[in-house]
């Protein structure tokens, strides 16, 4: 590949413009003013080349002009991804004989997402299948690979290490892409990585990006939202595990917040359920919070020692119970709910759509078997009774969270909280990455143990 600057950096002397214009007949200047128009117009629309010439100095000079305002700029001008494009492809066509191979290393260089998309089909369209010529593409570019999925034309395969590639095969690649895509991933991500690491929400993200980034260097770290669906992506991604497919290794973080998961892992699809309530959990460090919490750009009243730190930070804990002992309780008085669910407006695929009568018909059965479920009893009977209940429920989860409200509570609306007092500086989540900041540089217990279940899950040494 040439130099990016190589070709409006040819220097040509005054007396050598005689010379280069006798070099350059018009049959060569037509059939280079064409290549350049054909570049130009499938990969950099919106602009064409001005037929070269020799400038005052003695240099070749070529101008590019915008076609909407006719403005003129020297190709010099363009950027270096454009440039090396431009340029490489350029030299293709005026080097390589039909029947010819081609090796191209990472084309996509400095260029932007909508010029790489472009890139395989220019290639194929205007040189391998007019000419017979193969192009062997090393690219870690999403754009090019995700070109590489859609034409049958393009072999894709995957170099795992210096010594190893293996064909990505296409028998099960749209079941494989199908899955990932919904859990928020892709083919093409999880070939430039060693995989993809899930999580529940943006802040874990950053979270693990500020404090694991050593252990999960080459990993793509993505957040996947809440767990609907996921048990059955994660059983699709399995069962072609399972039947002999390539998938590439992902790994999938869930919060524990009261719902274990009945997940397990395989080989290639491999999980890990905090032990603590939630990420944030693990952020719980009383003296790497009072040691933040004493600067002044972080609180607007600075906190003075660990004591006040903890008193604060227990009350906002327990003062999640009440929600708590209420969510238990109420389940368990076995009420039916009158909501609309999907099966009464809606038939199965092979079976005829519902009519609005039977949707009816569903809709009144539902309404009523909720009254049959309800008590028969007044309202402060039903709340006298209810509140026992909860207070019953609340003194055992008081009870059990004294020793480790660090690891029970809610940790995520802990710090949302928190934030809602109005005594940071900073937001929530600016707040939460100086914790994992600073834990990581004092290498404190929690940060110590997150990391021993991140190379768990990922095989880390």
């Amino acid at each position: 590949m040439l130099p990016a600057g190589a070709f409006a950096g040819w220097d040509l002397h005054p007396l050598e413009s005689a010379a280069f214009s006798r070099r350059t007949g018009d049959t060569d200047r037509k059939r280079l003013a064409v290549e350049f128009d054909r570049i130009f117009a499938q990969l950099l629309p919106g602009r064409h080349i001005v037929d070269p010439g020799i400038n005052d100095i003695g240099m070749l000079s070529i101008q590019i002009e915008e076609n909407d305002t006719h403005s003129r700029f020297e190709f010099d001008n363009l950027s270096s991804g454009e440039k090396g494009l431009i340029l490489t492809f350029l030299l293709i066509s005026q080097t390589v004989s039909a029947g010819g191979i081609v090796l191209l290393d990472e084309p996509e260089l400095h260029l932007n997402p909508a010029v790489c998309k472009g890139i395989l089909q220019f290639l194929f369209e205007s040189y391998s299948q007019p000419q017979d010529i193969q192009f062997i593409i090393c690219s870690h570019s999403p754009e090019v690979l995700q070109s590489a999925f859609d034409r049958d034309e393009y072999a894709l395969y995957h170099l795992l290490s210096e010594s190893l590639i293996t064909k990505v095969g296409r028998t099960a690649l749209d079941e494989l892409s199908d899955a990932l895509e919904r859990l928020g991933t892709s083919v093409s991500e999880n070939l430039l990585y060693r995989g993809t690491v899930m999580v529940e929400g943006d802040d874990d993200v950053k979270l693990l990006e500020e404090g694991f980034s050593e252990v999960l260097r080459r990993y793509q770290i993505r957040a996947r939202g809440g767990r609907q669906n996921i048990e059955e992506t994660v059983g699709r991604l399995q069962s072609l595990e399972k039947r002999g497919d390539t998938v590439d290794p992902i790994f999938l973080i869930f919060d524990r917040d009261d719902k274990p998961t009945s997940l397990e892992s395989s080989s290639k699809v491999r999980l890990l359920q905090w032990q603590r309530y939630c990420l944030e959990n693990y952020l719980l460090d009383l003296d790497v919070i009072t040691e933040l919490l004493k600067k002044p750009d972080i609180a607007r009243q600075p906190i003075k020692n660990a004591a006040q730190v903890e008193k604060l930070l227990r009350e906002i804990a327990f003062s999640q119970i009440d929600e708590i002992a209420a969510r238990r309780v109420y389940p368990t008085l076995g009420y039916l709910s009158p909501s609309l669910r999907a099966e009464d407006v809606a038939s199965k695929i092979s079976k005829p759509a519902k009519s609005l009568a039977e949707i009816a018909e569903a809709l009144f059965l539902r309404l009523s078997d909720a009254r049959d479920s309800l008590p028969n009893t007044s309202q402060s009977k039903w709340k006298t009774e209810f509140i026992a209940k909860c207070e019953v429920e609340r003194k055992s989860i008081v009870e059990a969270w004294e020793m480790n409200w660090k690891e029970q509570c809610n940790g995520k609306l802990l710090f949302a909280r928190f934030q809602a007092m109005n005594k940071l500086r900073v937001s929530s989540v600016t707040f939460k990455r100086r914790i994992m900041q600073q834990m990581k540089v004092s290498n404190s217990e929690n940060w110590r143990h997150v990391a021993g279940l991140l190379r768990d899950l990922v095989g880390s040494k």
